[in-house]
């Protein structure tokens, strides 16, 4: 669980917040402690930035892709 758990959390973090590192849910940026899931392309569609949503959509995609196959699913 370890492994599939430092998967999903990338070292870059967060796109303007790079200590938040988890790809699946993570404090909202302006709501304070409340979770919000997909943080990273949750708020590059809510800012309507379409290229860093699409961004953020590939490192999550990969992300998900890697932990699959740290279970033995298909690569």
């Amino acid at each position: 669980m370890f492994d599939i758990d430092q998967t999903l959390a990338p070292n870059v973090g967060l796109p303007g917040r790079a200590w938040y590192k988890n790809l699946i849910y993570a404090p909202g940026r302006f709501t304070g402690y409340g979770t919000k899931t997909l943080p990273g392309v949750r708020e590059a569609v809510q800012a309507g930035d379409a290229p860093r949503a699409r961004r953020q959509a590939e490192v999550l995609a990969a992300a998900l892709r890697r932990a699959g196959a740290t279970l033995g699913g298909p690569p």
